[in-house]
């Protein structure tokens, strides 16, 4: 399981952009583009977070980066 590769694959079919997803969680574009490189992984609060950015489940949500 990645959470970089569920992050990329989210940014990609909701056709966002790292600086969009960084505005909705209140976070800087470098901390997204570090989560895409694998270089650091969100908590899984985040995870949540990022989930809900993106209208799906959090278990949806992780099976991205399967």
């Amino acid at each position: 399981m990645s959470i970089a590769a569920s992050v990329r694959m989210g940014l990609a079919k909701k056709k966002m952009q790292h600086e969009e997803l960084a505005s909705k969680l209140g976070k800087r574009r470098e901390t997204i583009s570090s989560w895409c490189n694998g270089h650091s992984t969100p908590s899984f609060h985040t995870q949540m977070d990022i989930a809900k950015a993106f209208g799906v489940s959090v278990s949806d949500f992780i099976k991205w980066g399967e």
